[in-house]
């Protein structure tokens, strides 16, 4: 095919793409990650000065929670140049990335397959599935993108690698695709595994361009001697990027005891059962686009399966498994897309656990596998038959692209601002407790903004209340028992008591009242910020109750120490507000001064080891 065809359909694939999404260019933040990771840290993302957000990037800001430095540097960016807090650069940057990966899908698979047909189908199929719709309208999607980017990248040059016959070239594809792996790593670590899909690749190209028949034999000689040697830079590259990412996220807090270790018993049969739940809702997800979720909160380690969920699982495993030993013995061309799928993946699957099965963001860049087996076997069908199935199959495709154009569209629709988002979540048939959490903040936020209006105010807060109250009974009807694992639904169940003691707070309600809810959600979650909240109630009691006084601050004062404890990485700013709260006491309740003196000493400790 000529060049200039090429070009022309390159473009048209990212213009297509880039008009698909651009609605949510003008689309607000979301209350998930976009406060926390990014609009928290003005000073890491400077709109003011590009250098100084690349020496905070590079050189200042750690540990932090997600030190992804590409991601960080293309935020920064965004930030100089839109403003910081103005969404749209970060959106504009996810759908231009959205519209590249599936043109460098194209190109990648058209090179590598040499299959016209093939390529395209793959990738137009890959632009326009709704699945996508998470990571490209979600400011948080942004590593999502950036770490396929650089994957893609790396496939293509790895390809050139192969093909080339100048040994100069092929030298700088090689250096260009150790740096695509490493770059893959700084934008979002879960690439941990994308050092085995280039060796994979590498592998099983003489299949999938056709030079070798897919069931010819490997040449495990020649694998072992002539390509496993040239990854060794790759592995050795992924594990240093890993460990030092690890040790940043261990320092400030995010990895902690969550659940069994990933070789207890335990946790190897969770993991046995439920990987081939996920997949299967993937695969689900994929070909029927319904009911997607931020936040599924199923399989679920405090909800036990049920046999037929267990039999489910074993048949996926089963099939997972013949295709598997199918495609190795009968169709090694097909053999790379299902075992690239399954590497991709293994970052995802909670092998050391963190609590999120499956999110739509997860398959991103691994669904193109899925839909390349797919767009083979439909063209492998219709290649044997008549030329009137040829054209049936052609246009059950093309209702399927059109079907999935349409779904795409109503879903980023959702995505458009916080509260028609957790309002879309809280009408699934099966809301998750996170979404009541939400959805009812989203009302309490909006109540806090109305102050002027009382009416309205007070409407607000009645709604809030409304889906607190729901969201309790949703937890309570699950099910949920108590195990080894940390459980995000009884997080959740936790923040909707805590929110209840805020709608009583801004309601004027009784201080009792407040503290009861407040209290509830320390039952359930210790947490610096229940513990500071219960403090900051029985200080207003101690105030405001003479016959109760020396009670009420003795609590206050203890459930203030608590919540400073469970603050593990306090700034400067954190200890000197501390410090001024201590005064506090000592002006109001002088009899506590042992104690307060006693408080004083441990953050001037921790004051000092922290400089």
């Amino acid at each position: 095919m000529k060049k200039k065809k090429l070009i022309l359909i390159c473009i048209c694939l990212w213009v297509f793409t880039f008009i698909l999404f651009s609605p949510s260019i003008q689309f607000g933040f979301i209350e998930f990650d976009d406060m926390t990771v990014l609009l928290d840290n003005p000073g890491l993302y400077n709109e003011h000065s590009f250098l100084s957000s690349l020496e905070e990037i590079l050189y200042n800001y750690f540990p932090r929670e997600e030190p992804l430095i590409l991601r960080d540097i293309t935020w920064a960016f965004d930030s100089y140049v839109f403003g910081f807090k103005n969404p749209v650069g970060y959106h504009l940057g996810n759908v231009i990335l959205n519209s590249f990966n599936t043109v460098l899908l194209f190109v990648f698979l058209l090179l590598t397959s040499s299959r016209f047909y093939f390529s395209l189908i793959t990738a137009v199929s890959f632009a326009v599935i709704p699945i996508h719709v998470e990571p490209v309208c979600w400011v948080m999607g942004r590593k999502d993108l950036l770490v396929s980017f650089f994957m893609l990248t790396a496939l293509i040059c790895q390809t050139l690698y192969i093909s080339s016959q100048d040994a100069q070239k092929k030298r700088l594809f090689y250096l260009v695709t150790l740096l695509c792996t490493a770059a893959a790593l700084l934008s979002k670590i879960n690439a941990l595994s994308f050092f085995i899909v280039l060796a994979l690749h590498q592998i099983l190209y003489p299949f999938l361009n056709g030079s070798r028949e897919p069931g010819d034999s490997f040449d495990f000689n020649h694998i072992i001697k002539k390509i496993l040697p040239g990854f060794i830079p790759h592995l050795l590259i992924s594990l240093y990027i890993y460990f030092w990412y690890k040790g940043i996220i261990t320092s400030w807090g995010v990895l902690g005891s969550r659940g069994p270790s990933a070789l207890a018993p335990e946790h190897i049969k969770t993991l046995v059962l439920f990987i081939p739940l996920v997949i299967g809702l993937y695969v689900k997800l994929l070909f029927l686009p319904f009911q997607y979720s931020i936040f599924y909160h199923w399989p679920n380690t405090g909800i036990p399966l049920q046999t037929f969920h267990i039999v489910i699982s074993v048949l996926i495993s089963l099939a997972i498994v013949f295709m598997t030993a199918f495609t190795f013995y009968k169709r090694k061309d097909l053999l790379f897309y299902i075992l690239a799928f399954i590497i991709l993946m293994i970052p995802y699957f909670n092998i050391i656990y963190i609590g999120i099965w499956a999110a739509n963001r997860y398959i991103y860049f691994s669904s193109f596998c899925i839909i390349a087996v797919s767009a083979d076997l439909i063209i492998a069908f219709a290649s044997k038959h008549k030329e009137y199935l040829k054209k049936s199959v052609f246009i059950i495709w093309l209702i399927f692209i059109i079907f999935n154009i349409y779904q795409t569209l109503v879903y980023q629709k959702v995505w458009q601002d916080n509260h028609s988002l957790w309002t879309y979540e809280n009408n699934l048939k099966d809301a998750s407790v996170f979404s009541y959490w939400l959805l009812a903040k989203s009302f309490t936020i909006s109540a806090a903004e109305k102050h002027q209006v009382p009416e309205l105010k007070m409407q607000l807060f009645q709604q809030a209340e409304t889906v607190i109250n729901k969201g309790l009974k949703k937890y309570e009807s699950m099910g949920i028992i108590k195990n080894n694992y940390s459980s995000y639904e009884t997080v959740h169940y936790s923040n909707l008591w805590h929110l209840y003691g805020i709608v009583s707070k801004e309601r004027n309600d009784s201080l009792d009242i407040q503290l009861k809810y407040f209290k509830k959600s320390f039952e359930i979650l210790e947490t610096w910020v229940n513990a500071s909240m219960i403090a900051k109630t029985y200080y207003r009691l101690a105030l405001s109750q003479s016959f109760d006084k020396e009670k009420h601050a003795e609590n206050s004062i203890i459930f203030f120490e608590k919540s400073i404890n469970s603050f593990e990485h306090g700034s400067i700013h954190d200890y000197k507000k501390w410090l001024n709260i201590l005064n506090q006491y000592k002006r109001n309740f002088p009899f506590l001064k042992e104690k307060i003196e006693k408080i004083e000493k441990g953050i001037y400790n921790r004051l000092k080891n922290q400089s």
